[in-house]
């Protein structure tokens, strides 16, 4: 979602005027969902209209267009090296001020980066549990998850937020979720289907960690019919990675020599993506063989 179809979704939704009513006699419904959810842009024309019909001035749009923007890249980059950082402090007062920014004006990317804020809190002072952190956080998950469930058209937001809240979500959910998201977004547009590999990638590594084999699998598949160009090979790898992983741990077969294919990263001299992935296989199979 760009900062003006963002923007514009706020106001509108404030001033509690559905889509339908907003385009009547302007443009199709379609249009502008594609301009809210995945950034298309709109005619000049178009948004003339629509802004005249919200009551907004053009150049009273564009001041805060550009000024929630930057705010929000230098509030993301100040929660990014605080956590880098480990700085505690600072931490605290982030969270704090973003969850009174979602306070003042409802935007859910404010309660998102308080959370996450929150999230990094729990892993510096705690021996990080998802399932404890997130019992003791019912109502700030619950108001994030309830709003990507109710969204009917998936943009960047929506990709980032579902990413974000995946390690807390029951596996039955998760696959729920996929077999509602090609209704939710046109994967169609080469910018949403990359959206759409990384977050099924990122839930094949929580699959994974969960125990959750059969619905790794499932989400592979899925990615096995996208990654169908060659400009997508690094992804290809991955899946092929995690496939050669499932197999090892449900039939025994591979050994760290069925892994060959990895050595690319090696030859291409990103020796620590390689040997990042070999420690999470590692990891994965020491947690396999823990009981239950």
């Amino acid at each position: 979602m760009s900062q003006q179809s963002e923007l514009l979704r706020k106001i509108r939704k404030q001033k509690k005027i559905t889509q339908v009513n907003l385009c009547k006699g302007i443009c199709p419904r379609s249009t502008y969902s594609s301009f809210e959810s995945s950034g298309y842009t709109l005619s000049s024309d178009i948004l003339f209209k629509i802004l005249d019909r919200l009551n907004i001035k053009l150049d009273e749009f564009n001041y805060y267009s550009q000024t929630n923007a930057n705010y929000k890249d230098e509030s993301f980059d100040a929660l990014h090296l605080s956590i880098q950082q480990h700085d505690l402090s600072n931490l605290k007062t982030l969270k704090d001020n973003f969850y009174k920014q979602f306070l003042i004006t409802n935007d859910l990317y404010w309660l998102l980066i308080s959370f996450k804020a929150d999230e990094a809190i729990d892993k510096l002072t705690n021996l990080f549990d998802p399932k404890v952190f997130i019992s003791k956080r019912k109502q700030t998950f619950s108001i994030l998850h309830s709003y990507l469930l109710d969204t009917d058209f998936w943009g960047y937001f929506e990709f980032a937020l579902f990413g974000n809240l995946i390690i807390y979500l029951k596996t039955t959910e998760i696959i729920k979720t996929f077999n509602k998201i090609e209704k939710k977004v046109d994967i169609s547009v080469p910018r949403n289907r990359e959206l759409y590999i990384k977050i099924c990638l990122n839930s094949i590594v929580s699959l994974f960690e969960k125990r959750e084999y059969q619905s790794a699998i499932k989400i592979l598949d899925i990615l096995d019919d996208l990654i169908t160009n060659h400009e997508f090979m690094h992804w290809r790898i991955l899946v092929k990675f995690y496939s050669t992983l499932y197999k090892e741990i449900h039939f025994s077969e591979p050994t760290k020599e069925s892994y060959q294919f990895l050595t690319i990263y090696k030859d291409l001299g990103f020796y620590e993506y390689y040997d990042e992935l070999m420690h999470y296989r590692k990891i994965i199979l020491e947690n396999h063989m823990e009981p239950m």
